[in-house]
Order: structure tokens, then sequence, then C-alpha cells
């Protein structure tokens, strides 16, 4: 290209169709996609829950694993919200809720295998300010969760791909210890729910 030609495009402003990029749009609309999933969540209710979970099932077959992330974040996130109200003067109803319900469903197929746990690591460990989950305490998080040893050691071992340091240490530390710990005084990791 000759410099007369580089001046040239130098000097051609650019239009507005121009300036908008695709990772805009994408974006744009990866944020319409999880505010569906947050609606439908945040009215969850035993009469809409099979609906529900279907049109979400619907959004993360259709959007991807970055909405599937957001899902699980926000399963996560609204146990969090359920042990502040049960420590607060505040009756929680989350125990036995819908919600609790599709978190105990996600999390058991989640634990099926170790490859599985990664998503779940994934999701808690979102370093992205919108999606980080404050204050997270697996420990109490894992304890309790009605699923069996496996699944809570599973789920615990998927932690050590953390970026993050403290949630490799929850993994890591006494919340294993713990597990296997009790595995090993029932002698038995069949139908063990602690």
């Amino acid at each position: 290209m000759s410099p007369e030609e580089k001046s040239s495009n130098l000097s051609q402003p650019t239009t507005p169709s121009s300036r908008l990029s695709f990772p805009s749009r994408k974006s744009s609309f990866f944020t319409i996609i999880k505010a569906q999933v947050a609606v439908l969540l945040s009215t969850l209710s035993d009469n809409t829950y099979e609906r529900s979970v279907s049109e979400i099932s619907s959004l993360i077959s259709d959007n991807g694993k970055s909405v599937y992330l957001h899902f699980i974040r926000r399963i996560v996130q609204a146990w969090q919200i359920g042990q502040v109200a049960q420590g607060s003067s505040q009756t929680s109803n989350y125990i036995g809720s819908p919600i609790h319900k599709l978190l105990i469903e996600q999390l058991t197929t989640l634990a099926e295998n170790q490859e599985s746990t990664e998503i779940f690591c994934e999701a808690v460990s979102s370093t992205d300010k919108s999606e980080t989950l404050k204050n997270f305490d697996f420990e109490v998080f894992i304890r309790d969760l009605p699923l069996d040893v496996i699944r809570k050691t599973r789920l615990s071992l998927g932690l050590l791909q953390s970026p993050k340091p403290d949630l490799v240490a929850q993994g890591m530390g006494r919340t294993l210890m713990r597990i296997c710990a009790v595995s090993l005084a029932i002698g038995s990791c069949s139908g063990y729910s602690d």
C-alpha cells in the first residue's frame, strides 16, 4: 500500500455500524438470555416447576456453556440467600423449596463423574465481577447437601482446579478430610448422606 493510500484510509471516518462489533452484540444477547434464566428461577414454584425447568434447559441447550454456568451460579446464590435467611430472625422457606430441589438435582447430576465436577468448579470460581459468588462457604454448602459421600467427595475434588486459592483450600482442607473420616467411620460409602 502506498503512503497516499494509507493516508486516505486513515482519514476516512468510521460509520456507527462499523464500530459495532460482533462481540458486543453477542454480549448483549447473552445478557438477555441470562436475565431470562434469572426471571425463570425467581418465579420458580411448585406449579411452574416443570415448565420453568424445561425453558431453562432449552435456553442452555440453545446457548451453551456460559448460560449453564450462569444457571449453576444462580442456584448456588439462592442457597446462599437461604443460608442468610436461616441465620437471621426471618424464617427461611428455602429447604424443600423448588429452587432447593433444582439445586440438588443439578448437583447430583454434576457429581456423577469427576469430569462433570469441573463444570461446578468453573461456575463457583468465576472471576467476572458480575458473576462472582460473594463469601461462598463451600464447607457449609457441602455439609448441608443431601448427597452421598462419593458425590460430596467428587465436588470437593473438583474445586482443586479453581483459580481461587480459598476455594482450593476449602475443597482440599477440612471438607475433604471430614468426608473421608465419616466414610471410614461408617465403613461404607453407599447411602451416606451427612
